[in-house]
């Protein structure tokens, strides 16, 4: 996903690029991070909802 060039100087000097599967990746990581931004108000409301119950979660059991 990241290609990394070291260029052997004094200090070194390390490059990190995309691959071609890295840049495939952007996409749907820029579609899912346009939607959180969008929905980023009703997130908070369910944290808030979710933390303002009066019953704590059953514990769950070990898997």
């Amino acid at each position: 996903m990241v290609s990394r060039t070291v260029t052997p100087t004094v200090p070194p000097c390390v490059d990190s690029a995309l691959t071609a599967l890295g840049e495939e990746r952007m996409e749907p990581i820029a579609m899912l991070a346009t939607w959180a931004l969008r929905r980023r108000e009703a997130v908070k409301q369910a944290h808030a909802a979710y933390d303002a119950r009066e019953e704590p979660p059953a514990p769950r059991e070990p898997r």
